[in-house]
């Protein structure tokens, strides 16, 4: 445990001593500006349409959901258990 907190302590060391210059912004990056191009149409919608999104993203759920617990309750069926616990 000693040398894994030396360990710790000397690259919190090398990390601050890596993390002292400038930081750069994020509109000065050629790819984030590209990722903020790509998401935010999408984000702009959400925060437009939250009722929206909110409905579609628990009908999706739902919609996994079922399927999924119906194929389990089949296979544990056919594995003769009653319950996950008794596999």
């Amino acid at each position: 445990m000693f040398f894994a907190a030396l360990l710790g302590s000397r690259s919190c060391r090398a990390d601050v001593a890596v993390d002292s210059r400038e930081i750069t912004p994020e509109i000065k990056n050629p790819v984030n500006r590209f990722l903020i191009w790509a998401y935010q149409p999408f984000v702009n919608f959400v925060l437009r349409f939250r009722w929206f999104t909110l409905i579609v993203g628990a009908l999706l759920v739902v919609w996994v959901f079922f399927p999924w617990r119906l194929v389990v309750t089949e296979r544990l069926q056919k594995w003769g258990a009653s319950s996950l616990c008794r596999i």
